[in-house]
């Protein structure tokens, strides 16, 4: 039997781009690995596209752990993982919580997308602001019969980083990988539809966390200042984790 690992991809990715790299990698050190598009993205059903949830982005995490302890009869039940990749580590964390199949989580450079609050540094009557505002796209959404959505990323990948439009740093690295051909996919284009940070207001992805314990998480990031300006609940840092 075989330890096995889900890997979910970053948000408004799928999961051809950076999942892919890391299931191949895993998968040839032994593990059996599992990435998917989450509901509503890529290849995967629902509608209308591009709509982000939050709960069932966490579904997502033990809907592929359903499917590895049932359908793939050589993998070991106990030794399931789930590694959440920038903005879909949050989520993978919030699967953990209430998901004991988990054995362990990694989240590698993360995001928490329903902290809103805190990654916005928004004032009280800025909040309220963004909120009405939201509030009200969804009568124009209803009226148009589709949600807004404004992609992040090209519908074509640019052909040279010297071809890149120069944005704020962070957006310059997701486009370095993202809209070149190297990291491109025409079913990921950066983002969901405009009403969907409303489902990231209303819940946070991270309130039971602690309960994940004691269980291992591995937290793995490059630069504290811009991955992890939300609020860290835990502290909990191991090396073994698989």
């Amino acid at each position: 039997m075989a330890p096995a690992i889900v890997i979910g991809a970053p948000y408004g990715s799928t999961k051809e781009q950076a999942a892919a790299i890391y299931a191949n990698t895993f998968a040839q050190l032994g593990f059996v690995t599992l990435t998917f598009d989450q509901v509503y993205m890529g290849e995967s059903a629902g509608e209308p596209r591009h709509v982000a949830s939050q709960d069932l982005y966490a579904e997502s995490f033990s809907a592929a752990v359903d499917y590895l302890g049932t359908k793939a009869k050589h993998v070991n039940r106990e030794q399931i993982s789930v590694i959440g990749i920038s903005g879909g580590a949050g989520f993978a964390l919030s699967a953990a919580a209430v998901d004991t199949r988990i054995k362990s989580v990694v989240t590698i450079s993360m995001y928490d997308m329903t902290d809103i609050r805190e990654m916005a540094n928004l004032a009280p009557e800025q909040l309220f602001q963004l909120k009405d505002q939201l509030s009200r796209q969804r009568w124009d959404d209803f009226e148009n019969g589709q949600p807004d959505y404004h992609p992040s990323f090209p519908e074509e990948p640019y052909d040279s980083i010297d071809d890149l439009p120069n944005h704020d740093e962070l957006t310059n690295e997701w486009l370095r990988f993202y809209a070149l051909k190297r990291g491109f996919h025409p079913n990921a284009r950066g983002t969901a539809t405009t009403t969907s940070n409303l489902a990231m207001l209303e819940f946070s992805a991270l309130d039971y966390i602690k309960e994940i314990s004691p269980r291992p998480i591995l937290f793995i990031y490059r630069n504290a200042n811009q991955r992890l300006n939300y609020r860290m609940l835990i502290g909990i840092l191991v090396l073994n984790v698989f």
